[in-house]
């Protein structure tokens, strides 16, 4: 009997997989290094993945919402050991990298048999099945998150940190903007283009401009101006 008990432990104790995460670039080019920049264990980035497997049950008064957690090496593999036979979720955050898939369904069977499915947004692949018994459990890294703002001095970046950045942010106020300039300039670049074209245009404005107010342009006559004799004054004020 005490044998059966130890015989068993021991069956449970040794179930367990592994798993790596790949394509993990060996040199990694963070923004803070430009920016002369001191993070804390900053290039430690195996310790800012997480890994929980959480044990499903199939009744709902009975699920174990408390995770086992798993930790990476410096070649980015972890390990889980003594599971017992069932169902598991095993869920992978970083703070650093886009990992695919970030979520793998886990069943243990009682022959020890270990398969593991994609299960993201809550839907499990059934073509992705794979055994993980001999073999670990591959991640795939795909891109960094980048939390810091990056400006490549161009003059468009230039532009939308200028003042007038709502400007070239909005398309409406892009185009709106274009046109006004385009309008305001135009006379410009006809006085070079074409001055003819460029008189004739000013002179349509004009015409177009006192036609609107009403203005009419009149020479007054030399004869229509009364001209006061000052000697009749003084001949009026003597009488």
């Amino acid at each position: 009997m005490l044998f059966s008990i130890l015989y068993y432990i021991a069956v449970c104790a040794a179930i367990g997989f592994t798993g790596e995460i790949v394509n993990v670039p060996s040199s990694i080019n963070e923004l803070y290094h430009h920016k002369s920049k001191s993070i804390p264990n900053g290039n430690n980035y195996q310790s800012r993945i997480k890994l929980d497997l959480y044990k499903l049950n199939d009744k709902f008064n009975k699920i174990d919402f408390s995770s086992k957690s798993a930790t990476l090496d410096r070649n980015y593999k972890f390990k889980f050991n003594d599971l017992l036979p069932g169902e598991y979720e095993l869920i992978i955050n970083s703070y650093d990298f886009v990992i695919e898939p970030y979520q793998y369904k886990i069943n243990i069977t009682d022959d020890e048999s270990i398969v593991a499915f994609k299960h993201e947004f809550g839907i499990t692949n059934e073509t992705s099945i794979q055994s993980i018994i001999n073999s670990p459990l591959l991640f795939q890294f795909t891109d960094f998150k980048q939390f810091y703002e990056k400006s490549s001095n161009s003059v468009y970046d230039m532009l939308l940190n200028s003042p007038f950045g709502f400007i070239f942010r909005n398309r409406v106020y892009t185009m709106i903007f274009t046109v006004c300039l385009g309008i305001m300039i135009t006379p410009y670049i006809l006085q070079w283009v074409n001055p003819e074209f460029a008189e004739q245009l000013k002179e349509i404005q004009v015409q177009e401009a006192h036609s609107r107010l009403g203005e009419k342009v009149v020479q007054p006559d030399a004869e229509s101006i009364p001209i006061r004799n000052p000697q009749n004054k003084l001949k009026k004020r003597r009488s």
